[in-house]
């Protein structure tokens, strides 16, 4: 479950390695925006520590169940960052990514995935 003063790893390479969330809009659950500041990046990175961006989450600890009552949960909670126009800030994603990312119609990050479950 994410909440505020949760920490997340940024699961593109974008610069940043970790975020903390600010504030979740709407719900808390895979594929859902949240806001998050910058707490630690990469050494040339463009991203500044402290900088506050949208993020899209792709991966949480909490379980999910599906409907064919197969039961599926990650080691870590991961997000992705955006841009200002709403697309996503990095060229690659780093890890897999579930299959309900598709019905929130983030097709975008479905085609930079390496693996889909």
């Amino acid at each position: 479950m994410i909440q505020q003063k949760t920490l997340l790893k940024i699961a593109d390479n974008s610069g940043a390695k970790i975020a903390e969330c600010i504030k979740v809009y709407k719900e808390k659950k895979l594929g859902s925006t949240i806001l998050v500041a910058i707490k630690e990046r990469k050494s040339k990175s463009k991203l500044k520590k402290g900088g506050i961006h949208k993020a899209i989450i792709i991966r949480l600890k909490k379980e999910n169940i599906r409907k064919n009552s197969h039961l599926l949960a990650f080691d870590e909670n991961a997000a992705v960052l955006l841009n200002l126009k709403g697309d996503i800030q990095g060229t690659r994603l780093i890890g897999p990514v579930t299959n309900e990312i598709r019905k929130q119609n983030l097709i975008k990050i479905l085609s930079l995935a390496a693996q889909i479950l």
